[in-house]
């Protein structure tokens, strides 16, 4: 019983220490510029295929993200699906 107890405290000790020291840095990504990024970095966002990253690279520079919607680079649904992790720096 007490070999038990030490495991699960054990246990205990390693998953706390996994959230304890995690940088805050590392639970949020890095955002993705897109008036910088490359095709194949646009592709790493969920839903973008060739033609979207192409025709984001093609149609730069942006002086605000949502200027995908305005310009009807993406639909709504795809820009929906990456809204929150890219930026348009200048």
């Amino acid at each position: 019983m007490v070999g038990y107890r030490v495991m699960l405290t054990a246990a205990a000790f390693a998953v706390l220490c996994l959230f304890a020291f995690t940088p805050a840095t590392a639970a949020k990504a890095e955002l993705i510029d897109i008036n910088s990024a490359s095709i194949e970095e646009l592709k790493t966002l969920p839903g973008i295929r060739d033609a979207w990253a192409e025709a984001i690279v093609k149609n730069r520079p942006y002086k605000n993200k949502t200027q995908l919607r305005t310009r009807k680079i993406l639909p709504f649904t795809a820009y929906k699906a990456i809204e929150d992790k890219i930026i348009a720096r200048q």
